[in-house]
């Protein structure tokens, strides 16, 4: 008799996520997101990669950097940011 294929006993949480994933990450609505996508990527917002998806890391450290929690990592934000950090000593 053939062994039925075994389900993993935990399932990883998804790397890449899709709009709707970012939206209900972000606590918005998809036609939230895509009507302030624009918006969105002027301020760094991280771009989809055409084949998975959303990064939920780079997500996540989008978020981070706005809410001020991530001032000194590599690509801490736009020049004018980087600029701000270095007048105040961050």
């Amino acid at each position: 008799m053939a062994e039925a294929a075994r389900q993993p006993r935990v399932r990883p949480l998804p790397r890449y996520w899709t709009a709707d994933d970012v939206a209900a990450r972000l606590g918005k609505s998809a036609g939230w997101l895509r009507q302030r996508w624009h918006d969105l990527e002027m301020q760094g917002f991280p771009r989809p990669d055409p084949l998975l998806g959303y990064d939920s890391h780079a997500v996540e450290q989008w978020c981070d950097r706005r809410s001020g929690l991530n001032r000194n990592g590599p690509g801490t934000g736009s020049e004018e940011e980087k600029a701000l950090a270095a007048i105040l000593g961050w």
